[in-house]
Formats: structure tokens, C-alpha cells, sequence
């Protein structure tokens, strides 16, 4: 909804200044009128900026994807060192 910057004037002849939100100059109107205001003049209509939500990627375009493999977890460490002596024995047998 835009914002509008008003000059108004309550029942004792007092100017007071604000800015308020609303959808249109009636209801900026009716909402003065709820606060025993009269609206006197409107100086101009503000419209917020939309929202933009900013998408980042998952990798810079200047960096090169690193692979996650192998994934640095102690339990593969100990399948690839179990696999690697298993390999190793089997060589040694082979090779006899």
C-alpha cells in the first residue's frame, strides 16, 4: 500500500503533520477521521519498494565446485584402510 505524507487539522485548529499507510485518499480520509482529524492537504503518495529476496548460488561462477568425494567420514576411512590390507595380504598370497 503507498504512504502518504498529509497535513491535517483536529477540532481546536492544530496542524499536525505524519505520514500514514492506506490504500487510497478515502481511506487515508476515514483514517484521520478516526483520530478526529481532518485532512487539510496531501503532499504526495510514497510507494514502498517491492521485496526482492536475493538467490545466491551454490557456487561462485570465479570457484570450481571441489568434489566431496571421498566424504571425509572416520567409518570410510576405516573401510578404505580394511579394503587396502585386505588387498595387500591378497597380493602377498598371490605372489608366493
Amino acid at each position: 500500500m503507498p504512504i502518504f505524507t498529509y497535513v491535517a487539522m483536529n477540532a481546536q485548529g492544530e496542524q499536525r503533520r505524519g505520514q500514514l499507510e492506506a490504500a487510497d485518499k478515502n481511506e487515508l480520509v476515514q483514517l484521520l477521521q478516526a483520530e478526529n482529524l481532518f485532512l487539510v492537504s496531501q503532499e504526495g503518495v510514497v510507494e514502498p519498494a517491492p521485496v526482492v529476496a536475493e538467490v545466491k548460488p551454490d557456487v561462485r561462477e570465479d570457484e570450481k565446485k571441489i568434489s566431496d568425494w571421498p566424504v571425509k567420514s572416520p567409518s570410510q576411512y576405516v573401510v578404505m584402510a580394511v579394503i587396502f590390507v585386505i588387498c595387500v595380504f591378497v597380493g602377498y598370497l598371490l605372489g608366493r
